[in-house]
């Protein structure tokens, strides 16, 4: 989980104009913005192959100009036959992808000398104290770094490290917005705090829906709207996003991050439950507890499991007590 996300560089989209236009910003800048949330939004339905592919793309397009200039002297100066001219552009794009795979050889193994032990940690142990104590030792996103904690329940964590950013870059440079705002409603859910929790997601519903299918983060966002839709009451809702963070999340499942996506299956799926449960089908709830028992999961959804198994136990006791008395 923490390696589809760190790894994926899909970025910008295209921004509510509304929003631009209440600020200063003059044509140029206006143009910029809209390019920037064009990008944003081709970013959302893109896999980590096809990012990987437009930046090598993007190397050639830069090579283009000497290369283009190159083939032309040749072509006009000295005369070239057509054959020098075709073997100018195949040269362009060769030294182009070698040069990208290079780039990319050179990005990875940046990043992976700065979190390539956390990343080790989530694929052999999952979310536990030593996940998070490497975790705030590396130079991990805060909205990562949000999301993480509350995986575990640590909305007062999560906050912490959210209320360090400034919702207003967002504007400019919405790159991490989908992420910001995803890991702000589900700590303000978990703590119950509704008002504020709605601010947030009418603040960032743009971000959200734009991400809520894309393969790399759309498991978390979809998650993150369904736990929102659940304390609002909205079961059905809240469901179809949890069967659509698990689809996604199935999508992308690999042997090598069985461990941190079972642990968000479990999560997903305890949300599913509860909504079955509070929708009066607590038979398909606990068919979903048991089927999760083989699953890894973090310490607290655990205890969410237990809990909600052992309240449906109680209600039911309590209906069958009435309906006895009733009898008698």
């Amino acid at each position: 989980m923490f390696g589809s996300v760190f790894f994926g560089t899909a970025r910008y989209s295209f921004l509510f104009w509304g929003d631009i236009m209440d600020k200063d910003i003059d044509l140029r800048d206006s143009e910029k913005l809209s390019a920037a949330y064009k990008t944003y939004a081709k970013g959302a339905l893109m896999t980590q192959s096809r990012i990987n592919l437009q930046i090598i793309k993007n190397i050639i397009k830069i090579l283009f100009v000497p290369f283009a200039a190159w083939a032309l002297i040749e072509f006009l100066v000295f005369k070239a036959e057509v054959q020098r001219f075709m073997f100018i552009i195949f040269l362009w794009i060769a030294v182009g992808t070698v040069l990208g795979g290079i780039f990319l050889l050179c990005m990875y193994g940046s990043l992976y000398k700065s979190f390539g032990k956390l990343l080790k940690i989530e694929r052999s142990e999952g979310y536990g104290p030593r996940f998070y104590e490497e975790m705030e030792n590396t130079k991990t996103s805060p909205c990562l770094m949000g999301d993480y904690y509350n995986l575990n329940g640590y909305a007062d964590k999560a906050l912490e490290k959210l209320g360090g950013i400034d919702p207003n870059i967002f504007v400019k440079n919405p790159s991490d917005a989908h992420l910001y705002y995803s890991a702000l409603i589900t700590a303000l859910s978990l703590k119950g705090d509704r008002e504020s929790a709605v601010r947030a997601y009418n603040s960032g519903l743009y971000y959200l829906k734009t991400y809520m299918n894309s393969p790399i983060y759309g498991d978390r966002i979809s998650l993150s709207l369904a736990i929102y839709e659940y304390c609002g009451g909205n079961y059905e809702t809240a469901a179809r996003l949890t069967d659509n963070a698990l689809r996604l999340v199935m999508a992308s499942s690999k042997k090598k991050n069985r461990i941190p996506d079972e642990y968000f299956k479990s999560a997903a799926l305890y949300w599913k439950a509860m909504c079955l449960a509070s929708m009066g089908n607590k038979a398909a709830a606990r068919e979903i507890i048991y089927s999760s028992r083989e699953h890894y999961a973090t310490d607290y959804y655990r205890k969410c499991f237990a809990k909600l198994f052992e309240d449906m136990a109680n209600d039911d006791n309590r209906k069958n007590e009435v309906k006895n008395e009733t009898i008698s």
